[in-house]
């Protein structure tokens, strides 16, 4: 079975780091810092999901996933929202632009492994 493709957003090196050394061992998994890249990875090949930090240099997550969602190849990508960011406001606006999840810095890595298994067997038995 193929590889599903994930990128990772994250300007922070180490925690973007974890994230892909863990989701490497069942995903194709690119790992950008900033927008500016990851809108060059995205118009070049779909990515079944995307993890994206709310706070980035160059956008806010929030404005970036409606670029995204403009220039994708496609417009069925999952997105997960990583944050440090715990209040009503963020969580409804991620949720309001169409986020699948939503995780508070820091969080454990086996339990956003898990999260992101499970989005992916959804997508998978719904494509199928």
């Amino acid at each position: 079975m193929k590889r599903q493709r994930l990128l990772i957003i994250e300007d922070a090196e180490e925690i973007r780091d974890a994230i892909k050394e863990v989701l490497d061992k069942k995903y194709e998994v690119t790992a950008v810092g900033t927008g500016a890249e990851a809108l060059k990875e995205v118009s070049k090949k779909f990515f079944t999901m995307i993890l994206m930090d709310v706070g980035l240099p160059d956008y806010t997550g929030f404005e970036l996933w409606e670029k995204i969602q403009r220039v994708s190849k496609s417009k069925k990508t999952a997105i997960f929202f990583l944050t440090g960011r715990d209040d009503d406001f963020n969580k409804i606006t991620a949720f309001s632009l169409g986020a699948d999840d939503y995780l508070v810095k820091p969080f454990n890595l086996l339990e956003m492994e898990a999260r992101v298994d499970a989005r992916m067997q959804k997508l998978l038995d719904k494509a199928s």
